[in-house]
C-alpha cells in the first residue's frame, strides 16, 4: 500500500545580476512529521553564466544540525574540490552540481528544442558530493503536472545513472508556461523510497 503524504515544503530561489547567479533551496518538516523533525535543509549554487550555460563555482548544503558541506569548481584547471580523497578530481566541460542541474536543463531546453524531442537521449556531467557521474537523461514527452492551482504543461525527462544502478532514478518536469524550470522533481531510491517534489503555484 502506498500514500501520498505532504511531508516538506521547500521553497526556491533564483537571482542573477550580469553573469552571476544564485540558486538557494530551503526545506522544513511540516505537519506531524515537524514533531521530530525541526532541521532545515538549505541547498546553495552560486557561480557564473557562460555561453553554454550556468558554470557552478560553489555548492553548498546543510542538513538540520550537521556540519556544512561544500564542493567547489575551479573552471581555470577543470578540477572539483569535494569531499573524497584525494579531494580534487577532474571535472568535465558543462558540469553541474545537484541545485543548477535543473536550471541547466531549461536553459538547454529554450536554446537546443531539437535535442529535447521525445525519443532523445543526451549525458550531463553531474557532480556528486566526492564524484562527477555522467547520468543519461532521455525525452519522454509532453505531460501535465496536477497542482493545486490545475495542470501545468510540461516536458518529462528521466535521469538515470546507468554506471551505478544503486543511484536514483529522478524524473523532472520542465513547465512550458514557466521558461522550462521545473514543475516537478522525483527521485526513487534504489530501496523503493520516493521524494516527490511538486510546483505550488503562488498568486
Amino acid at each position: 500500500m502506498s500514500r501520498d503524504l505532504r511531508v516538506a515544503e521547500i521553497s526556491y530561489r533564483l537571482d542573477h545580476e550580469g553573469n552571476a547567479y544564485r540558486i538557494g533551496t530551503r526545506g522544513k518538516a511540516v505537519g506531524m512529521l515537524a514533531m521530530f523533525y525541526s532541521g532545515v535543509l538549505i541547498q546553495d549554487s552560486v557561480g557564473r553564466i557562460g555561453r553554454s550555460g550556468l558554470l557552478p563555482e560553489r555548492y553548498s548544503e546543510r542538513r538540520g544540525d550537521r556540519a556544512e558541506r561544500v564542493l567547489r569548481f575551479d573552471h581555470t584547471r577543470n578540477r572539483m574540490i569535494g569531499l573524497a580523497k584525494p579531494p580534487e578530481v577532474a571535472m568535465p566541460p558543462g558540469t553541474q552540481d545537484r541545485l543548477s542541474v535543473f536550471y541547466q536543463l531549461g536553459l538547454m531546453a529554450r536554446s537546443r528544442p531539437a535535442l529535447f524531442q521525445p525519443g532523445n537521449r543526451f549525458t550531463l556531467p553531474l557532480a556528486s558530493l566526492k564524484r562527477i557521474d555522467t547520468p543519461t537523461f532521455s525525452v519522454v514527452g509532453p505531460a501535465d503536472v496536477r497542482t493545486v492551482r490545475g495542470p501545468v504543461p510540461s516536458l518529462h525527462l528521466k535521469v538515470r545513472n546507468e554506471a551505478d544502478p544503486g543511484d536514483p532514478v529522478i524524473d523532472v518536469w520542465l513547465a512550458a508556461g514557466l521558461a522550462m524550470l521545473p514543475s516537478r522533481i522525483r527521485m526513487e531510491e534504489a530501496d523503493g523510497k520516493v521524494i516527490d517534489q511538486v510546483l505550488a503555484p503562488t498568486d
